[in-house]
């Protein structure tokens, strides 16, 4: 999408504001869809998932967590905040981010649900996932690979000024 003004393809702050408060809007009217097909239509899932495809929404996917958010909540200057809902559940909060989706970049794990990342160039369009490990009593097992890691779908933006 390109401004009218000067047809730069990234966002102005405001723009962004803007764009994060229709997002938010967004999944609060599917939340509030798929809890009236859900009351609706308990015994008929297929007519339930039929009815919340009509409005344009696609299905959560079965692994991810009700009321899970992940967002981006700041930006300045080559530096974007991302979070997540912190939980009592959760020792470690695993991040990473791509340009293309294909290729991702390992961050360090966190114990705390939101983080700082820097060193982004000024137009540079991120996708960023998260992940979590729930506490574990005595020793954590931990997988050489990370391949047990439920990845969040992506949310993405362009880095500003």
């Amino acid at each position: 999408m390109k401004r009218k003004v000067n047809k730069s393809k990234s966002f102005t702050t405001k723009q962004y504001i803007q764009a994060t408060d229709v997002m938010i809007s967004l999944v609060k009217i599917a939340k509030n869809v798929v809890e009236q097909a859900n009351s609706i239509l308990p015994q008929n899932r297929a007519h339930a998932i039929l009815a919340i495809q009509r409005i344009g929404f696609n299905l959560r996917k079965e692994t991810s967590k009700e009321g899970r958010t992940f967002e981006v909540f700041k930006q300045s200057r080559g530096k974007v905040s991302i979070r997540v809902k912190a939980s009592n559940e959760f020792s470690l909060y695993h991040w990473r981010w791509s340009i293309d989706g294909i290729n991702w970049v390992r961050l360090s794990d966190s114990t705390v649900a939101s983080v700082i990342i820097a060193g982004f160039s000024r137009g540079t369009h991120v996708i960023f996932q998260s992940a979590q490990t729930k506490k574990t009593k005595g020793i954590p097992l931990l997988n050489a690979y990370n391949q047990d890691l439920n990845w969040s779908d992506g949310i993405g933006c362009s880095i500003i000024t």
